[in-house]
C-alpha cells in the first residue's frame, strides 16, 4: 500500500525465480499390451527457468508395469506384482539410486552455473557418467585451450 504523503518506503522486488529441478521418467509406446514386454529405460529430466529443459538416460532400467506414468514414480499399489526378477528390495535400491542421482545433478548444475560454464545436454550425460564413476572422454574446449596454454 502506498504510505502517508512524503514517507518513504523502501520497496523490494519479490523474488520468483524457482529453483532447478531434476525428475525421473520413462517414455512407453502407446500400446499397453507391449509395454509390459521390455524394460524401459528411466531418464532425468533436469529444468531451470524457461530456458533451460534438458532430458537424458539414467543408466537405470524398469519395467513399465512396475511404473506409474502419471505420477512417474513407482507405482504405489504394487501389492503382490513383484517377481523374482523384480524385487521389493530391488525397487527400493533403485528408488534411493534415483533420488541420490537428482540430487547430484542439481549439485553439479549448480556447481557449473556458478563456475559461468555453458549448462547443456553434455554437461548431464557428463554428471551421470560421474554419478555411475563412468571415464568421460571431455572435448577440450577453445577456452579450456587458452587457458592450459597461457599456464
Amino acid at each position: 500500500m502506498w504510505g502517508e504523503c512524503g514517507e518513504n518506503r523502501k520497496f523490494e522486488p519479490i523474488n520468483d525465480k524457482k529453483m532447478a529441478t531434476a525428475n525421473t521418467l520413462i517414455k512407453t509406446e502407446r500400446n499397453k499390451r507391449n509395454r509390459k514386454q521390455y524394460k524401459s529405460n528411466i531418464l532425468i529430466r533436469y529444468r531451470d527457468g524457461r530456458s533451460i529443459d534438458l532430458f537424458a538416460k539414467t543408466g537405470f532400467e524398469v519395467m513399465p508395469e512396475f511404473w506409474s506414468m502419471k505420477t512417474q514414480t513407482f507405482n504405489q499399489a504394487n501389492g503382490n506384482r513383484f517377481n523374482e526378477s523384480f524385487t521389493e528390495e530391488h525397487q527400493e535400491k533403485l528408488r534411493k539410486d534415483l533420488k541420490r542421482l537428482e540430487d547430484f545433478v542439481k549439485d553439479g548444475m549448480n556447481r557449473l552455473k556458478l563456475r559461468g560454464e555453458i549448462i547443456d545436454r553434455d554437461s548431464l550425460v557428463r554428471l551421470i557418467n560421474q554419478f555411475h564413476g563412468k571415464q568421460t572422454n571431455e572435448k577440450e574446449t577453445l577456452a579450456g585451450y587458452i587457458h592450459r596454454y597461457l599456464e
